[in-house]
């Protein structure tokens, strides 16, 4: 079997998960892995393609929006701004949009932690 890359599989085995019905905050946990491990991975190892980052993107806001529909900012706030740093040095404006999501749920006002524990 050839290894890869695939959102897919992965949204496949979120939405197993789902239908567990689990609670929100388990739930939630499971949605943010993806992104989280899609903007870590381009971190650590450079750029990808743009589908990469959309599916990425889109995934994010998508865990995000559930997470705040259920009141569970607070508890979630440190990962989703460990999404932004992972994302900060990315292209396509991937880094962009991340941030962009993270600022529209947690305020313009948030503070942002980059990976070095500087505020920005």
């Amino acid at each position: 079997m050839k290894a890869g890359l695939k959102f897919s599989v992965a949204k496949k085995a979120i939405s197993e998960f789902a239908s567990f019905k689990p609670s929100p905050e388990a739930l939630a946990d499971v949605m943010l892995t993806l992104p989280e491990a899609a903007c870590l991975f381009t971190y650590e190892f450079g750029d990808m393609d743009e589908p990469f980052y959309n599916a990425a993107y889109n995934n994010f806001k998508r865990a995000v929006e559930f997470i705040h529909k259920h009141g569970l900012l607070d508890k979630f706030k440190k990962r989703c701004n460990d999404c932004v740093m992972y994302a900060s040095p990315c292209g396509y404006g991937f880094a962009d949009e991340i941030a962009e999501v993270f600022y529209e749920y947690y305020g313009e006002d948030a503070t942002f932690v980059n990976k070095y524990g500087d505020n920005s």
